[in-house]
């Protein structure tokens, strides 16, 4: 249910940036870019206080994953992107105007990175 939210979220996202960025180039401002990578895996997380500072903090092999994910995306220039860990998550087939396309990696870079997009299958 919670990957289903996100994805819900990264969607809706997505429309809402690309609202804003026509109201924005009428307006003769820059547009926006946003990236989403969504990954899923154990992370520790938490307030780490070492009696001067107190910083939020977010750490573990996921995070390190979601941060080469991001980037990957990023270079490809994808809008949404997901790994092949947070698609399992979602526990059946995408809403039907969705779907997962594979994302090439000549350096076989783990995890599998999928582009998120909206229309019919090819």
């Amino acid at each position: 249910a919670q990957a289903r939210a996100a994805l819900a979220c990264a969607l809706s996202l997505q429309d809402r940036i690309a609202t804003l960025n026509e109201a924005r180039a009428e307006a003769g401002l820059f547009t926006l870019r946003v990236v989403v990578a969504l990954h899923a895996g154990d992370l520790l997380v938490g307030v780490f206080d070492d009696g001067v500072r107190a910083e939020y903090t977010v750490l573990g092999p996921a995070m390190n994953a979601l941060s080469r994910l991001e980037a990957r995306a990023k270079a490809a220039e994808l809008q949404i992107a997901a790994s092949g860990d947070f698609l399992d998550l979602l526990g059946g087939p995408l809403p039907p105007s969705i779907r997962a396309v594979p994302v090439p990696d000549a350096k076989a870079v783990q995890p599998a990175l999928f582009a998120i997009v909206e229309g019919p299958s090819a």
